[in-house]
């Protein structure tokens, strides 16, 4: 009689393995003529072998049962095992952040995982933030363009990196037009020019209100470039002159001064003293040119001395005093036809203190505004020195006497 030995097996060991690795399950059976049937989940797998290697790729997560049964000469034995599949670590691709250089950009990421997740960021390629599924960017410091941004998750089945760009824009800026002092009828321009991200848009306006391109004003709009062009400037085209540039990135405002001259010339005179004398009631004759040396206007250069004329002249004793010493003498102020010269008569009344005759000149420029200046001549009233005073105007010639 032989006597065999019964079929025995060890129990494969449970296993825990990430998904997409492969498990190992074997057993140790002893007995006569033993073979091996292996099933996962109950469907059968592999061969007649002892140990087989499962792969888990297409296993969903969670537990799966193993069993092998061991058949002999003497009866069969089955042994169960548990196969734990675990998720691989993933994470979601943080979205691209464009913002405004100054501006805080935001990243986070959303990931799943077996065990404690840990999440490593970098900026530019240096650590930024801790360990956190979201991040807060501050851009102020940041040079203007793309920087890359990843997050590294880490768990028990892994770890994986996502990338983002964070792009920084430039904020918008503008050159400041210069101010400007000019004369009256020129035309000027005030330009700015912008940069940073656009598209951007353009607004003028003059002492806070806004300026409409029509009539003497004009305003040409490119893409970055802004101009306000004021043809024929007037006296009440002086101002400050704004202008705010919008763009993508904000708004910037710069101003400009407008200043226009409209100073009347100046009328220069010679600084001559005349004199008439004697008092023998002829007339003498006084050039414009006598007494002025040229005129002075910062708008007008053709202007000299020949521009200016006589608007009138005064006297400071009365043409013909009944009861004085003057003589019986008529127009005593005589000025030419061109008002360029003036006929004056050299007398006085011998009884008050001497003869003062005022000369207003004026001159126009080519703007209209008017100069004016004086001089005086007198008629001593004697040759011992004595300045003849002026008792203020008692006779005014105003129109020129023509042919």
């Amino acid at each position: 009689m032989t006597v065999q030995e019964n079929t025995t097996a060890t129990t494969p060991n449970d296993q825990t393995v990430c998904q997409g690795a492969t498990a190992d399950f074997s057993t140790t059976a002893s007995g006569t003529n033993l073979s091996y049937a292996w099933t996962v989940d109950g469907s059968s797998f592999g061969g007649n072998t002892s140990s087989i290697s499962v792969p888990t790729g297409s296993l969903s997560i969670g537990s799966h049962s193993v069993s092998v049964t061991v058949s002999g000469a003497c009866g069969n034995v089955t042994r169960n095992a548990t196969l734990n599949v675990q998720q691989n670590t993933s994470a979601t691709t943080p979205g691209n952040q464009t913002v405004c250089q100054g501006a805080m950009a935001a990243f986070s990421t959303t990931a799943s995982g077996n065990g404690t997740l840990h999440y490593a960021w970098t900026v530019d390629g240096s650590s930024f933030g801790g360990d956190t599924s979201s991040i807060s960017v501050p851009t102020g410091s940041m040079s203007v363009g793309n920087h890359p941004v990843t997050v590294t998750v880490s768990g028990t089945c892994g770890s994986v990196t996502k990338n983002a760009t964070l792009t920084v824009n430039a904020n918008t800026s503008t050159s400041d037009p210069p101010d400007v002092a000019t004369c009256e009828g020129s035309t000027v321009s005030f330009t700015t020019t912008a940069s940073g991200t656009g598209p951007f848009s353009f607004a003028w306006t003059k002492n806070g209100l806004p300026v409409l391109s029509a009539g003497r004003f004009a305003i040409s709009n490119t893409a970055t470039t802004s101009t306000l062009t004021i043809s024929n400037v007037q006296a009440g085209d002086a101002g400050t002159y704004m202008v705010e540039t919008s763009g993508a990135c904000g708004t910037a405002s710069q101003s400009a001064n407008l200043s226009v001259d409209s100073t009347p010339p100046t009328i220069i005179l010679s600084g001559q003293t005349i004199s008439l004398w004697p008092p023998n009631h002829k007339y003498e004759t006084v050039n414009v040119t006598d007494l002025v040396s040229g005129v002075s206007d910062s708008c007008d250069s053709n202007l000299n001395a020949n521009s200016v004329t006589i608007a009138s002249v005064t006297s400071d004793e009365l043409e013909d005093s009944p009861n004085g010493g003057d003589g019986n003498t008529l127009k005593d102020i005589v000025i030419s036809c061109n008002r360029h010269s003036v006929q004056l008569r050299a007398e006085r009344d011998g009884n008050l203190n001497g003869r003062v005759y005022t000369i207003i000149f004026t001159v126009t420029d080519s703007h209209g505004h008017v100069g004016t200046a004086t001089a005086k001549v007198t008629v001593p009233l004697n040759q011992s020195g004595a300045q003849a005073i002026d008792s203020g105007p008692h006779y005014t010639v105003t129109t020129a006497t023509c042919p």
